[in-house]
């Protein structure tokens, strides 16, 4: 396959010679062999290169001369790409027909007549009565057109601010528009990436929809990758720069992955559903865990998923950004934000592979972001080595099940197991049942491979982690391994059914990535036949679809888990069901199932358990005990689109239970069967199901936590306080109302409705201190809004009540907030009342939140989904959209981070943010969003899998103590 074909491709060259000393015979002597040419313009190429274009190309290649010694010039990135830019944009020609002496020829001539082979391309040039004037390539294009330069760069850019002028002009008069201060190459790289150049404001390009930026990749020497060449990759929008590979075939991998790329990010316009892969991850030590999944393209219900490992790297050099890198120790993450395509993951056994598919951008020797390729899904006991038998299932592979509410059994197909759970799986006899638990544990007993044998495995086994975020278990130095290779376990969902332990490395050294065990409820056994079907068109099921949490109980802070010590494991079924299961996980290799809470007595609300548990410690009746706390959940009733919300008859709750033994310590409820007491608190006005995570915060450090914050489907902000010497004084009480049930709300667009958690942070303002609670609005289960177009928020509402048991209704309403929606505070041409805190509108259509906020340092990190695409027009992406990634400041939501410096005016020397555009930035990666990572002390992890450094203030906690038996 040629990677090339399908796509435009052009041709830039810098100028060889620096034109000192030398006569211009008549040219600008300034501009004399500043810059660069283009010697292509833009052309198809086509598998039969039935143009030319590709013998063009390579003929170009053929004719430069290598420039060696007193004629060789330094690169002139900067005007090189202010030529492209005009090329464009369809204005003047600029530096191209300034080649004089280029190659160390003749100096009487120019470069059409010197080295006619490799001068400037006539062909894109207007001829007019002055200088020649370029046809913007731009100017029949398409509105999905994407611009890519690829830069084999051996020398930083240097000689190259004689064109200074020309670029600081005005957008008008051609230039970029920009500061004085910000004209390095890097700020121009920048500029374009984050211009759309086809907008209606720059030449002669006519405005056309979506954004038509310039993404660049550089290639550069192992030797010259600096501060400077990555400052480059960055601002051009690809991260790092790749290295050249002094073997031709090396240079020819890295072409052809940086063609894969390109085309990957063109195709997945056509992407059939939404969205086609989602990437969650979890980060402990220095490994980051990626879930991954694909929809089927057929619509079957069963849909593949896989978690794959990087590793985080940290360069000791604080200027040079963090990246990701694979098994290889090469940087593992493409400029769309998804892995490589020829990354090789850790876990991955590259020998057990199969042949790669060239159509999917597959590499031999790699698993890259194919989902079935590689990764702990390959490492599943029976998958790649030994000898599946029916008896007990695929090699040796260890599952259990629920045998009762606090026990566990072996999955095995064997006669009383397949007697005893035939109800739980459907089946129609004992022949289905035993078929659907030989499916179920990854054997191919219907021969889909063709090949007549039954008790192999499957093509691929894991099915999708769609929402649960692989959480990551550390026991430090348990059996045999270390500090520096701790034992780590990961536990993850699937919507096969299963929660899986997967161990991360083996004792003594040495990648794993292995399925230790896999536990499927009763709950999830009836989705087993939709599952083995695979019928087109059948609804894709939900069965485990929950992020696990856990409880370390590391009594002596060592860092190890040991005798004595204890580890549980709790985890839901989001929309898969309505229960929590707690395992005792102490020994990870040897689970115990404690307890389970199901929707009957003290959980009669509880609805689909979507509230990932959050483990906290109380004290009431003088005693402490870790607790477990949880919101009711999520009511189908708020699935019906052809209505406003109303309200729920479960999932309006929120429970605090005993973490060791499941029982209910607390809960408050909207239910009106019953009065309050003291293990029960009635608010009348909780009539909306509760899906999102709570926050949970100890706000007068006492160790235990006292105050509970979320938000539920109807909009309403909640607060319970759990202060005071028994739970008789505990309450719940409403903070804010900001969706259906807000003063003067009305229709879809006030439907405003909370799926994720809130963010608390401690802080204070002239009026005294406040807790920020930190919000977005958006519809998890109708991210298209086909039910109609919600106008959602992001809100920081100002808690007063600091006081843990001082919480009183206030339900602030969006008139009560602050409107910072247009930027007049960071222009301080306004006064806005913020005493009750702010709301900033999300003004794309179908904008939403659909993730946690994350704050460090004042500044607020938030990601938003948007159905129609944000900057690329509807029509290029159906179905995946596209997500932003915003950062305001806490108190008034100003920008903190320039993400647009295209619209700088020209009086900004410094490059200071200045423009509502400047809050946020496209990601790089389509589909729907998760939260930024924390990774301290000072970096984010963005969905896109790109690292950020945080601006922020560096505490370190200070002791002291005094040596009684010195006088020290």
């Amino acid at each position: 396959m040629n990677p090339l074909t399908g796509v435009k491709v052009g041709l830039m060259l810098n100028h060889e010679n620096d034109g000192k000393d030398i006569s211009c015979a008549g040219y600008d002597a300034i501009k004399c062999s500043n810059g660069g040419l283009i010697a292509m313009g833009f052309q198809l190429f086509d598998a039969t290169d039935s143009n030319g274009a590709k013998a063009r190309f390579h003929a170009i290649l053929d004719s430069i001369p290598t420039p060696q010694g007193n004629v060789s010039h330094g690169y002139q990135g900067k005007e090189l790409f202010f030529e492209f830019f005009r090329y464009l944009t369809g204005q003047g020609v600029y530096n191209a027909h300034n080649g004089w002496r280029d190659y160390g020829t003749d100096t009487t001539n120019n470069l059409d007549v010197d080295n006619p082979g490799s001068s400037w391309d006539p062909t894109i040039e207007v001829p007019t009565a002055g200088d020649p004037v370029y046809a913007s390539p731009l100017a029949g294009a398409s509105e999905c057109t994407k611009i890519y330069t690829i830069n084999p760069m051996f020398q930083v850019s240097q000689q190259e601010d004689e064109s200074d002028a020309a670029m600081k002009a005005s957008i008008n008069n051609g230039g970029f528009g920009k500061s004085p201060g910000k004209n390095q190459f890097a700020d121009v790289i920048k500029y374009l990436n984050d211009a759309d150049l086809a907008d209606g404001k720059y030449g002669t390009v006519p405005d056309l929809d979506g954004q038509q930026n310039i993404i660049s990749y550089f290639i550069v020497e192992p030797s010259k990758i600096s501060n400077k060449t990555i400052a480059y990759a960055k601002a051009g929008g690809t991260g790092l720069p790749l290295a050249l590979d002094s073997n031709p075939q090396g240079l020819v991998d890295t072409l052809n992955e940086i063609f894969r790329q390109i085309l990957s990010v063109s195709t997945t316009f056509v992407a059939a559903s939404v969205p086609v892969n989602v990437f969650n991850r979890a980060q402990v030590h220095d490994n980051v865990y990626l879930a991954l999944f694909k929809v089927d393209p057929d619509a079957k219900p069963a849909w593949p998923g896989n978690v794959k490992k990087l590793r985080l790297v940290i360069p000791d050099d604080p200027s040079i950004p963090a990246f990701l890198v694979d098994a290889r120790g090469v940087p593992a993450v493409a400029p769309d934000g998804r892995i490589k395509f020829d990354a090789l993951t850790y876990w991955t056994d590259p020998a057990a592979l199969p042949s790669p598919d060239p159509d999917n951008n597959e590499v031999l020797g790699a698993d890259g972001r194919t989902v079935t390729r590689g990764g702990a899904g390959q490492q599943i006991p029976g998958y790649i080595s030994g000898s599946p038998e029916i008896v007990n299932g695929l090699g040796g592979r260890t599952i259990y099940y629920d045998a009762a509410p606090n026990a566990l059994a072996g999955l095995n197909i064997d006669l009383a197991t397949v007697t005893e759970l035939q109800p739980d799986f459907d089946g129609i006899d004992i022949d289905e049942t035993v078929a659907l638990m030989a499916h179920a544990r990854g054997l191919d007993i219907d021969d889909e491979d063709g090949d007549g044998i039954l008790i192999e495995a499957r093509d691929w086994i894991m099915g999708d982690p769609l929402h649960s975020r692989p959480l990551a278990l550390n026991y430090g130095a348990l059996g045999g391994h270390s500090e520096a290779d701790p034992a780590i376990y990961i536990a993850v969902g699937t919507n096969d059914g299963m929660l899986h332990m997967i161990r991360n490395t083996n004792p003594g050294g040495g990648q794993s990535g292995a399925e230790v065990w896999a536990f499927m409820p009763r709950a999830a056994m009836p989705n087993q036949k939709a599952l083995r079907a695979n019928a087109p068109g059948a609804p894709h099921p939900y069965s485990m679809d929950g992020a696990p949490a856990a409880w370390f109980n590391d009594s002596n802070f060592n860092g190890t888990i040991e005798a004595g010590e204890r580890v549980i494991l709790y985890f839901g079924m989001r929309r898969g069901g309505k229960a929590y299961y707690a395992m005792d996980v102490t020994n990870p290799e040897s689970p115990q199932l404690l307890w389970t809470i199901e929707k009957s007595g003290d959980f009669a609300e509880l609805g689909h358990t979507f509230s990932t548990p959050r483990i906290g410690r109380i004290k009431t009746g003088g005693v402490a005990r870790p607790v477990l706390i949880f919101a009711g959940g999520y009511d189908m009733n708020k699935d019906d689109r052809t209505t406003v919300g109303t309200d729920d008859s479960e999932g309006n709750a929120i429970f605090v239970v005993d973490a060791e033994t499941g029982a209910l310590i607390w809960k408050a409820s909207g239910s009106s069967s019953s009065v309050s007491s003291s293990t029960v608190f009635k608010h009348a006005a909780l009539v909306d199901s509760i899906p999102s995570t709570v926050s949970i915060a100890d706000t007068d450090g006492d160790t235990y936590t006292d105050r509970i914050l979320v938000g539920d489907t109807g909009g309403n902000v909640w607060r319970a306080d759990l202060a005071g010497a028994t739970t008789s004084d505990w309450k719940l009480t409403l903070l804010a109302s900001l969706g259906r049930h807000a003063p003067g709300a009305s229709g879809k667009a006030d439907d405003r409705r909370f799926f994720h958690r809130p963010d608390l942070v401690p802080s204070q303002d002239a009026y005294g201190p406040f807790d920020a609670v930190l919000i977005g609005s958006g519809d998890r289960p109708d991210p298209l809004d086909l039910g109609g177009v919600t106008s959602n928020y992001f809100y920081m509402i100002k808690d007063r009540h600091v006081i843990p048991g001082t919480g009183v209704d206030s339900a602030i309403a969006p008139a009560d907030l602050g409107d910072v929606t247009d930027n007049c505070i960071q222009l301080s041409s306004c006064v806005i009342d913020l005493t009750n805190g702010w709301q900033l509108e999300l003004v794309e259509i179908g904008e939403k939140v659909l993730a946690t906020p994350l704050t460090i340092d004042g500044q607020v990190f938030f990601t938003t989904y948007l159905p129609n695409g944000g900057n690329a027009p509807a029509a290029c992406s159906p179905s995946e959209g596209a997500g932003r990634l915003y950062t305001v400041g806490l108190q008034d939501a100003r920008s903190v981070i320039n993400y647009n410096t295209a619209d700088d005016s020209s009086a900004n020397i410094t490059g200071e943010a200045e423009t509502t555009a400047d809050r946020y930035m496209e990601l790089n990666a389509p589909g729907i969003p998760s939260e930024v990572v924390s990774v301290p002390p000072n970096k984010i992890l963005r969905p896109d899998l790109t690292i950020d450094t945080v601006d922020v203030t560096t505490r370190w906690r200070t002791f002291w103590y005094i040596d009684e038996e010195s006088d020290q």
